[in-house]
């Protein structure tokens, strides 16, 4: 999905001012991570994270714990490298004051998913259930 962005992106930075080119790229930031979110806690959603559980219509699981949280980590990494890297001045020009930081406060969801499927014990969960509370809060609106 990365290298699909950039190639639209290089494509258009050609023909936009960069005024508006900046606001596709902040909106399709904010874009990717809430649909990003939606798809690991859609339930009945079959993708790479969650799949239906048999006789148990509407609910979902992660199937393998260890591939999800790795998988989440290298997507929360690509996401952050490709808007770090390649857009930030695009982001900061569109109102990401906070430059890298704020990117990366934006996926920080992605990181404690990763961290709470790998844990052994329920007492280790405390921040990574609060980080997910607050995104899922900012995400509701």
């Amino acid at each position: 999905a990365m290298h699909t962005l950039e190639d639209y992106f290089s494509h258009l930075s050609e023909w936009l001012p960069n005024y508006y080119f900046a606001k596709i790229v902040r909106h399709t930031f904010e874009k990717l991570v809430q649909k990003y979110l939606d798809a690991c806690f859609t339930f009945g959603n079959y993708n790479r994270f969650a799949a239906a559980s048999k006789g148990k219509k509407g609910q979902a699981h992660f199937e393998d714990s260890l591939r999800a949280a790795q998988s989440l980590s290298n997507d929360r990494l690509a996401i952050v490298e490709c808007f770090r890297i390649n857009y930030a001045k695009e982001m900061e020009m569109a109102g990401v004051k906070g430059g890298i930081e704020e990117i990366e406060e934006r996926v920080e969801i992605l990181k404690a998913m990763s961290h709470l499927l790998l844990l052994t014990s329920p007492k280790e969960a405390r921040d990574d259930i609060i980080i997910m509370m607050r995104e899922l809060d900012i995400q509701n609106g």
